[in-house]
């Protein structure tokens, strides 16, 4: 597995993340980024083997 994670403070209540994450299977494995199905996109959530999943998130946060 791999990942990457950049931040940035556009001010001191106002930030932005940036990560990207990948597993990289062999062709019998089946590791997945999650535990269970909940937020993955395909129905089942599954993985099939050999299948590399990734995921990209960017976050903004403000504080009040």
């Amino acid at each position: 597995m791999i990942a990457l994670a950049y931040a940035y403070d556009f001010s001191k209540r106002t930030s932005v993340g940036l990560t990207y994450a990948r597993v990289a299977n062999d062709a019998g494995a089946f590791y997945n980024l999650y535990n269970s199905a909940a937020g993955q996109g395909s129905p089942s959530g599954a993985v099939a083997v050999g299948e590399d999943p990734r995921i990209l998130s960017v976050a903004l946060r403000h504080a009040f």
